[in-house]
């Protein structure tokens, strides 16, 4: 002994607390003790804890050996200790070396680690395990792999009799300074570079240590060094992180996600309760930091759909929500949000003690961007404009732009075709990208938000942007050329579903050929682009495009101007609004009489029909049917004629004539069948079950009606599967099961409402009428219930339910 008084358990404590870097606080909630318990600990008002309390504290903290066999001698100085105190003893330090109680070095917590709770299990639980010792984590800038990891090191630290040796590689620049970075860490400052890795084998020889080595993606020619510690250390165990997988054999990855986003509307369009939001990774992480810098901040129903917007927008990166969260302290949140529309904050400034590399999203993404060879620079900058994901081709496409966009005058792309698909992976490996497989099972790759706008101001300072936006939105209308004859035959839910993955690229080339003033080209991916507008339910979208291109058409030829302004028409149809669509119908026929183009004629006298029978006109209507039919059957057009006999068996039907309208059905989904055109199919299918609900044969209107939604469905075409379910609503009434035809009926005013297609005025009325009988049927209450019930259900979810009541 050498006379010095033993000092306190309250000073032991609060030692080791403050070298963990905890708050009372958060040692409590990790020990599962009170606040006001640990305080009296600290302050010697409570003496002689119990052994079961000294072992949760001594976890709590993250001890090693040493460490608590002081904690339990200050605790009970009078027991002869001879292990540590923990549930299962490791083995202990080798003979004649100290154990190394280097914890404390770690960094420090700066919050709780929120939403991370299953990732550090399962990252413990790989540690723990025996059958690889090697542990990285994955990912990309801002998303916490540092925060992670030292969270994982705080939770098995009690598993490593020799403590825990973090390596922050960061400022390391060169390779070759890994090893020596390693030794001065463990405290073998005078080692000699030639000596190195020897030093370091002898050293963790037996040792029983975690090796935490942080930021390792710039030097990645040095991490061999760990595969050789680990293949002469049994006890030892090895954690890294960095931006790309290490590349060594026993390796075993983990990739880190950014933050779970919230739904945060339901189906309806409305605002989840924020209480519901508060569990959810992003949102919670947002509201804590928010409430730092303003304790006020609460989460309402006010602004709980901007701030799951925000989150959203962020991508859920944790850097990027707390670089934006402080904004509040200066901004009110409906200001954040608007500023982030402009731009994102790339540039902010985070905490001043963070390091440099992670003060700004732009400093912590150009980090891994200067890591990269110049050919895989030049792909990330580029494929910045390929917005909401993408396939090799359209990488390739934007990859061999030349700064002339003249690919045959002997420039040299920046990219080689042959070294695309390479530096794709490279950019997945070094996590710049995501991968996902497609439903065709086709490779795609995305970037998230915040590294697609880093690498888009690249791509604006590198002088290559116009010849790469031209280059993509030549790829864009080669792909739309090939998928416009597909909409209409056997392939046509798979290029649906293509151009459906494909929205947000068809957006940026129909706003490159609008914003140059191209609009010849404009007009041509508008009008190949309608029928898919027109099915998948955006209507709205597919109009404003065709208008915003047709007002700046003037001068250009009837030859390039008379589809498009047909199309025009059709999606103004489908939204409900007559009276331009009949306007624009007008206009296309004049111009397709002009023209001499009978096929033009054809279609824009039936769709003439079609407004004619909507607005009651049923003799014009089939005036103008019988008209269009003709002039498809002289074309041989097998489309057309099937489109047009489908359209009369409606009038019939309007007419109380039902046998002709039978026999004009059968013969319209005989040539579908034959066409293989589901679309074609399920509309007439659902006019079968209306015909035969009107004829009080119930079980074929079921049949029929249930046959058209199923593969409306598959088409994703909303308005359809919503007409079959406002026929399925008529038949459960008919039924006398009230509440289900208020489920199906409010389902299908949701599909009608998410595709912005209204009923026609002739079939308004008729449902409004089935409705208030059932309405008179039920309780108010049930009633409501019911309808709001089915507009809750997702399509898929509707098709599941009524398939099953079947």
């Amino acid at each position: 002994m050498d006379g010095r008084s033993p000092e306190s358990f309250g000073n032991v404590l609060r030692r080791y607390r403050i070298l963990a870097g905890m708050s009372q606080e958060e040692l409590a909630e990790r020990a599962g003790l009170s606040v006001r318990g640990i305080g009296d600990l600290e302050r010697g008002q409570r003496r002689g804890p119990r052994l079961r309390t000294v072992q949760a504290l001594a976890d709590a903290l993250g001890l090693d050996q040493v460490g608590r066999r002081e904690l339990l001698a200050a605790a009970r100085p009078e027991l002869e200790l001879h292990a540590p105190v923990q549930a299962s003893d490791p083995p202990p330090s080798t003979p004649g070396r100290l154990a190394l109680p280097m914890l404390a070095r770690m960094p420090v917590p700066s919050g709780s680690l929120i939403g991370r709770d299953a990732d550090i299990e399962t990252i413990a639980a790989l540690l723990r395990g025996n059958h690889r010792r090697l542990v990285t984590l994955t990912g990309p800038g801002g998303v916490g792999k540092t925060q992670l990891a030292v969270a994982v090191a705080r939770r098995v630290a009690g598993d490593f009799a020799d403590g825990v040796a973090y390596v922050d590689l960061a400022p390391t620049r060169h390779p070759g300074m890994v090893g020596i970075q390693i030794a001065r860490t463990l405290g073998l400052d005078d080692v000699g570079a030639n000596r190195i890795i020897d030093m370091l084998r002898e050293f963790l020889d037996e040792r029983r240590l975690l090796l935490l080595l942080d930021n390792c993606e710039h030097l990645l020619p040095a991490m061999p060094i760990a595969a050789s510690l680990l293949a002469t250390s049994p006890n030892l165990r090895v954690l890294a992180t960095s931006r790309e997988r290490l590349h060594l054999r026993d390796e075993r990855e983990f990739a880190v996600d950014p933050l779970a986003l919230p739904e945060y509307r339901s189906r309806t369009g409305q605002p989840l309760p924020p209480a519901e939001l508060l569990g959810t990774a992003a949102i919670q992480l947002f509201v804590e930091r928010a409430q730092e810098v303003d304790p006020r901040f609460v989460l309402t129903e006010e602004n709980v759909s901007v701030v799951a917007s925000i989150c959203e927008r962020l991508d859920g990166l944790p850097l990027a929500i707390e670089l934006v969260a402080a904004r509040l302290r200066h901004l009110s949140v409906a200001a954040v949000r608007t500023r982030l529309e402009q731009h994102l904050p790339l540039h902010e400034d985070g905490p001043r003690d963070l390091p440099e590399r992670q003060r700004t999203l732009s400093a912590t993404i150009g980090w891994s961007y200067d890591l990269l060879s110049p050919a895989e620079q030049a792909l990330f900058r580029r494929v910045s404009v390929l917005v909401g994901g993408f396939n090799v081709p359209a990488a390739e496409a934007v990859a061999l732009a030349t700064p002339s966009g003249q690919p045959g005058d002997g420039a040299v792309p920046a990219v080689p075709r042959s070294a695309v698909f390479a530096s794709l992976a490279s950019l997945m490996d070094k996590n710049l990208l995501v991968q996902a497989i497609g439903d065709d099972g086709e490779a795609r790759f995305a970037m998230l938000e915040t590294i697609r706008e880093y690498a888009a101001e690249r791509l604006a300072t590198s002088g290559e942007e116009e010849a790469v936006r031209r280059a993509h939105a030549a790829h864009v209308l080669d792909f739309v050329e090939r998928a416009a004859p597909e909409l209409g035959g056997p392939d046509q839910q798979r290029w649906l579903n293509r151009l459906d993955l494909e929205r947000d690229n068809l957006r940026g080339a129909l706003a490159w050929a609008a914003d140059r003033h191209d609009v010849e080209s404009g007009l041509m991916l508008a009008r190949r682009l309608a029928r898919f507008w027109h099915i998948r339910g955006h209507a709205a979208e597919g109009r404003l495009w065709l208008e915003r291109m047709l007002n700046a058409a003037e001068g250009i030829a009837n030859d390039e101007r008379a589809w498009p302004t047909y199309y025009a028409g059709l999606l103004a149809w489908a939204q409900g609004d007559l009276a331009a669509a009949k306007g624009w119908f007008d206009e296309s026929l004049g111009m397709f009489r002009d023209l001499d183009d009978r096929k033009g004629i054809a279609t824009a006298v039936g769709m003439l029909g079609a407004v004619a029978e909507h607005e009651g006109e049923l003799e014009r209507a089939v005036e103008l049917n019988q008209e269009s039919l003709a002039l498809y059957r002289e074309l041989d057009s097998t489309p057309g004629i099937a489109t047009l006999l489908d359209a009369l068996g409606n009038i019939a039907v309007d007419q109380g004539d039902h046998d002709c309208a039978t026999a004009y059905f059968d013969e319209a989904l005989t040539l579908y069948r034959d066409l293989e055109d589901a679309g074609g199919i399920a509309r007439v299918l659902s006019n079968i079950g209306a015909l035969a609900f009107v004829r009080g044969d119930m079980d074929s209107a079921e049949r029929a009606s249930r046959e058209g939604l199923v593969l409306h469905s598959k088409l994703g075409y909303k308005e359809g599967a919503a007409y079959a379910l406002e026929n399925l609503g008529r038949v459960a009434a008919a039924g006398r099961d009230a509440e289900q035809a208020a489920r199906l009926w409010g389902a299908a005013e949701a599909l009608r409402e998410e595709a912005g297609t209204p009923l026609p005025p002739s079939a308004h009325e008729s449902l409004r009428r089935d409705v208030a009988a059932v309405r008179q049927q039920l309780h108010s209450g049930v009633f409501r219930a019911a309808w709001e019930a089915g507009r809750s259900l997702s399509l898929e979810k509707v098709v599941t339910d009524t398939l099953a009541e079947s």
